[in-house]
């Protein structure tokens, strides 16, 4: 008796949890900040290195963006994030290239800590 009486509790209990409507206001989504652009390009290959590779960034503020990559089809989506420092030194790890058009291709690496940076804005070696 004792062993019917417990699972026709548990059996209420478990029904009167499942009935409880989940709150309204709950926020399911993370919504992207107005005005960030998103660009998918196709990803062509990466490269990841053992040692960091040390740039240096040129006379301007370089551009930085968070890459999200897909597990399931090769592709790439970019999101400017913020910027580096101008004249300061970086320690890359990852590279990937990326094709941009028919014809042309694009290399993007990874700054430690920051983000994903066009190659062609920075300069190998220290500063």
């Amino acid at each position: 008796m004792k062993k019917v009486l417990n699972l026709v509790l548990l059996a209420f209990l478990t029904c009167s949890m499942a009935m409880v409507p989940v709150s309204v206001s709950a926020k399911t989504t993370v919504s992207a900040k107005k005005g960030q652009i998103k660009t998918t390009y196709k990803l062509i290959s990466s490269d990841f290195y053992k040692k960091a590779k040390i740039y240096h960034t040129k006379k301007t503020k370089v551009p930085v963006y968070t890459a999200l990559i897909s597990a399931d089809r090769p592709k790439v989506t970019l999101t400017k994030a913020s910027t580096l420092k101008a004249k300061t030194n970086y320690s890359f790890t990852k590279e990937i290239k990326v094709k941009i058009s028919n014809h042309k291709q694009q290399t993007y690496m990874y700054a430690k800590g920051h983000g994903w940076v066009v190659k062609t804005s920075l300069v190998s070696g220290k500063y």
